[in-house]
C-alpha cells in the first residue's frame, strides 16, 4: 500500500500575480481619491478658487472612481474563479485518490464522511480561498496603501488608525480559536447525519418492515437538534468576529476624529488633513471588513484542509511500476501458492485448471469471497503468489487484469444509468454484435422489450427499478461482455427464483472459461468439474464433482447437465 499527499491546496501563481495587480490597482484609486479630497478641500479654502479647477477636480475623482468600481468587480469575480478553480483541480484529485483505495477500504469508511469530503470540505476551501485568500490579498495591498496615504497626510492620524486596527486584529485573533472548535462540532455532527440519512435511503425497507420509521425519525431529529445547536454556536462566534471587523472601522473615523480635535487647534493639521484622513478610513472600511473575515475562514478551512490531508494521505493500492506486462490468459490455468490473508486465508495453495469450473463452498467467513477479491485484485496477498497461465499475476498491469476478468458479486451493483451502460460498463468498447450477443446470451432480450426505451431505459442506483433476476442477469451480461477467460461468480443465484436460477445455471455451464463459483446451492455445485470446501480460510478438501456428490445425500441435487466441452 501506498499514501500520496497532494501537492496543495491553494491557488495558481497566475491567478496571485493578476490579485496582485488589482490590488494595486484599487490602492492606487484609494490614494489619489483621498489626495484629491485633501486638494479640493484646500481649494475651498482658497477666496480666488476658480469653479474650473472644482470641476478638473471632480472629473478626476469621478475617472478614478470608476476604475475603481471595474478593478473591485474584477476582483470579485478573479477571486471567485480562483477559488472555484482551485476547488475543481482537488476535486478531481479526490476521484483519483478514491477509485485507487482498497474497495473495502472504504467499505469499512463512514459514507457520510466521504461525500463531506467532496462537498462540504470543499465548499468551506474554496470559501477560503476565494473571499479569505484571494480577496485577502487585494485587500491587505488596499489597506497598505490606505495607511500610507494617512501617513503622507497627517502621522498622527496615522498613528491611530494603524493603533485601532492592531487592537481589532488582536482581539479577533483571540477569537479564532473558538471558531475552530466550533466547526470540528458541525463537521462531526454534519457527518453523522449524513451518515443516517444516506442508511435510510438505502435501507428504508427495512426500516418500513420492522416498524421502525418513529424510532429513525426521533434519532433522525435528535442528530438534526444537534446539528442546528452547532450551527447556532458556529454563527454566534462567526457573528462577534463580523462585529469585531464592523468596530474596528467605526472606532478608526472616531480615533481621526479625536486627533483632528487636538490637533487642529495646535496648528498640528488642516480640517483639509483630517477631513482626507476620514476619508481614507471610510474607503478602507470595506477592505478591514474583509480583512476580518479572513480570520472567520481560516480556522474553519484548517479543518477541512486536515482532513483533506488525511485523505489523501489513506493507504492506496501499490503504485504500479513501468516494468509490469499485460495479462494475457490462454488456457485460464490459475494456481494459488501459499497464499495468505492476514485473518481471512492461510497458505492456501490450489490449483484450478484452464477452462474448467470450480465451485468453492464451505460456512460463512471460510474465505471463499476473499479468494475471488484476489484474483479481481481488489486487494493483495500478505504472503505468497498467484499464477495465471505462468504469469504471475503481481507483475500484471491491474487494468489488463480487470480486462481478462468477468465478475458477479453482491459488492458490484448496477450503476446509474441506462441499461445500453450497466450492459457495456466494463467493455466500452464492445460492438453492436457483442452486445447482441450477450442480450441474446443472457436473455436480456426480454428484459428490453419490458422496459420503455429498451437498451436506453434508465436504471435508478443499483438497479433498484428492475426484479431481483433482471439484475443478476444484467450483471453476468456485463461480466461476459468481451469473453473474459476468467469468470468469478459469488453466490450469483441468492435469492433469484427457480426460472431465473436455472437460465443462470445453464449460462455458466456452456460458457467457454475458467469459472470460479462460490456457492452453497446443490443446483450449483452440481454443475461444477471440481468442489473445494474451506475451513477457517483454509483448502480443507479438493473433490471432483461425482466424489462430493457421491458424499451427499442425491435428493439434494437437481442437476441441469454437465458442461459442454
Amino acid at each position: 500500500m501506498t499514501a500520496r499527499t497532494h501537492r496543495s491546496f491553494g491557488i495558481t501563481r497566475r491567478d496571485v500575480l493578476l490579485l496582485v495587480v488589482i490590488g494595486l490597482v484599487q490602492g492606487a484609486c484609494v490614494v489619489a481619491s483621498v489626495l484629491l479630497i485633501r486638494i479640493a478641500i484646500n481649494r475651498f479654502q482658497t477666496p480666488a478658487v476658480q469653479p474650473s479647477d472644482l470641476l478638473s477636480i471632480a472629473a478626476l475623482f469621478t475617472a478614478v472612481a470608476m476604475v475603481l468600481a471595474i478593478a473591485r468587480g474584477a476582483e470579485f469575480t478573479y477571486a471567485e474563479q480562483a477559488g472555484y478553480d482551485a476547488v475543481g483541480r482537488i476535486r478531481v484529485d479526490l476521484h483519483h485518490h478514491l477509485t485507487d483505495l482498497p474497495t473495502r477500504a472504504v467499505a469499512r469508511s463512514s459514507q457520510g464522511a466521504l461525500i463531506l469530503r467532496f462537498t462540504g470540505d470543499l465548499s468551506t476551501l474554496r470559501t477560503w480561498l476565494s473571499r479569505g485568500l484571494a480577496r485577502g490579498i487585494v485587500n491587505a495591498i488596499i489597506v497598505v496603501g490606505g495607511v500610507g496615504v494617512l501617513v503622507f497626510t497627517n502621522a498622527l492620524a496615522a498613528l491611530a488608525v494603524v493603533g485601532v486596527l492592531l487592537v481589532g486584529t488582536a482581539v479577533s485573533l483571540a477569537a479564532s480559536d473558538r471558531v475552530r472548535r466550533a466547526t470540528r462540532a458541525v463537521r462531526w455532527r454534519r457527518s453523522l447525519l449524513a451518515s443516517n440519512i444516506i442508511e435510510q435511503v438505502r435501507s428504508l425497507a427495512v426500516v418500513q418492515v420492522f416498524g421502525r420509521t418513529a424510532g429513525e425519525r426521533a434519532r433522525l431529529e435528535a442528530q438534526s437538534d444537534d446539528l442546528v445547536w452547532a450551527d447556532n454556536r458556529m454563527v454566534m462566534t462567526r457573528g462577534r468576529l463580523r462585529g469585531i471587523s464592523s468596530a474596528t472601522g467605526s472606532l478608526a473615523v472616531s480615533a481621526v476624529l479625536v486627533v483632528g480635535a487636538f490637533a487642529i487647534p495646535r496648528g498640528q493639521a488642516t480640517v483639509a488633513d483630517i477631513v482626507a484622513a476620514i476619508t481614507a478610513v471610510r474607503f478602507l472600511s470595506g477592505p478591514i471588513r474583509i480583512l476580518g473575515r479572513v480570520n472567520e475562514y481560516w480556522p474553519a478551512a484548517q479543518v477541512s484542509r486536515r482532513k483533506l490531508h488525511d485523505f489523501f494521505n489513506r493507504a492506496t493500492m501499490p503504485v504500479e511500476s513501468d516494468d509490469l506486462v499485460p495479462l494475457r490468459p490462454r488456457a485460464g490455468r490459475i494456481e494459488f501458492r501459499d497464499v495468505s490473508v492476514a485473518g481471512v486465508l492461510d497458505d492456501v495453495n490450489l490449483t484450478v485448471q484452464g477452462g474448467e469450473i470450480l465451485a468453492i463452498t464451505g460456512a460463512n467467513g471460510a474465505g471463499k469471497s476473499t479468494l475471488l477479491a484476489l484474483l479481481a485484485r481488489f486487494l493483495e496477498p500478505d504472503s505468497g503468489e498467484i499464477v495465471i497461465d505462468d504469469q504471475l499475476l503481481t507483475s500484471c498491469t491491474r487494468r489488463s487484469t480487470y480486462r481478462a476478468v468477468g465478475m458477479v458479486s453482491p459488492d458490484l451493483p448496477l450503476m446509474r444509468g441506462t441499461v445500453k451502460r450497466n450492459l457495456s460498463y466494463r467493455y466500452r468498447s464492445a460492438t453492436d454484435e457483442q452486445l447482441e450477443h450477450v442480450i441474446m446470451t443472457c436473455r436480456i432480450d426480454e428484459l428490453v422489450e419490458d422496459l420503455p426505451g429498451g437498451l436506453s431505459a434508465w436504471l435508478t442506483e443499483g438497479g433498484g427499478n428492475l426484479s431481483t433476476g433482471q439484475r443478476q442477469r444484467l450483471a453476468l451480461g456485463r461480466a461476459i461482455l468481451g469473453s473474459p477467460r476468467i469468470l468469478l461468480l459469488d453466490e450469483p443465484t441468492s435469492n433469484l427464483d427457480a426460472r431465473s436460477a436455472e437460465l443462470f445455471r445453464r449460462i455458466v455451464a456452456h460458457y467457454r472459461g475458467t469459472i470460479l463459483l462460490v456457492t452453497h446451492d446443490p443446483a450449483e455445485l452440481a454443475i461444477a468439474d471440481h468442489v473445494c470446501v474451506m475451513v477457517d480460510g483454509r483448502v480443507e478438501e479438493y473433490l471432483s464433482s461425482e466424489e462430493y456428490r457421491a458424499r451427499t445425500r442425491p435428493s439434494r441435487y437437481a442437476p441441469v447437465g454437465g458442461r459442454s466441452s
